[in-house]
């Protein structure tokens, strides 16, 4: 399996526990600090099937002509690609006969409270600047948040059967406005 924009591997580590000893799990990020800690972390935790590379999808995908994925996954790394029908072209690529891909993204900015809120709060206390630019589908985390774009995108890069699923999750930053600084988990975000 492939986890397209691994980051720090915590995908990566869970993918190679459901393939089991018999799989492997394939990390990439353009990151290399990530791949780095994806490595290190993996290590530590005796993770021998899994196994990290820096790379970008947009140009290379490890292993790419040698069709050698039965499955491609993203959590939230598909979104920030500047040419996504190049980079999810080369995934399919890369994928095996019948090989799927299943990519998490976010939808539009007004489904995600978790960051609408927080905007609709500060603009209430910070006049925009004179000089502003409205956020456009470039790459960032809600590129991928119309169903028809991402549809598009997918047909252009070479898919068929496509399937789009809604998936409505809280999102839990923190146990209380005291400890926002950490995750449920009781990690840090990344900074």
């Amino acid at each position: 399996m492939l986890d397209i924009g691994c980051g720090f591997g915590d995908t990566t580590q869970r993918i190679a526990a459901l393939v089991g000893v018999r799989g492997i799990a394939v990390g990439v990020d353009a990151a290399s600090r990530f791949i780095d800690t994806a490595r290190r972390e993996a290590a530590e935790a005796g993770v021998e099937n899994s196994h990290f590379e820096v790379a970008d999808p947009q140009a290379k995908v490890p292993g790419g002509a040698g069709r050698t994925y039965h499955l491609a996954f993203s959590r939230f790394g598909t979104m920030f690609f500047a040419h996504p029908v190049v980079a999810l072209r080369n995934v399919r690529r890369a994928l095996l006969p019948g090989g799927r891909l299943a990519m998490v993204v976010w939808r539009r900015r007004i489904d995600n409270d978790w960051i609408y809120r927080a905007q609709t709060i500060v603009e209430q206390l910070v006049p925009k600047p004179e000089q502003y630019d409205e956020p456009t589908c470039g790459p960032g985390p809600f590129s991928m948040a119309d169903a028809d774009t991402t549809t598009d995108i997918l047909r252009r890069a070479g898919y068929q059967n496509i399937a789009l699923h809604r998936c409505d999750e809280p999102i839990t930053i923190g146990f209380s406005p005291r400890r926002g600084d950490r995750f449920p988990d009781g990690t840090r975000p990344s900074r």
